[in-house]
């Protein structure tokens, strides 16, 4: 019974959320982005992401940006 009544909530949640981002495709792109954020700023986590996703949130980019702002961050520093 709890756990039905736990359902029954998280999906209204959901429904509330599915109107805010409904005519908001920015909050939508972002809360995405941060969600992605929030997985992979452990150490060691793996998130896998679907192709249309990345394209959608140019994350390729982002990747390579990221990817090059830790090859800089390893360098060894010149005195």
């Amino acid at each position: 019974m709890i756990l039905g009544e736990s359902e029954k909530q998280i999906a209204a949640s959901f429904a509330q959320a599915a109107e805010q981002y409904a005519n908001n495709p920015t909050a939508l792109h972002l809360r995405a982005m941060n969600m992605l954020f929030e997985g992979l700023k452990e150490k060691g986590a793996l998130v896998i992401v679907p192709s249309s996703a990345v394209d959608t949130m140019s994350l390729g980019g982002l990747a390579g940006i990221t990817s090059l702002a830790k090859q800089v961050e390893s360098a060894p520093k010149s005195s």
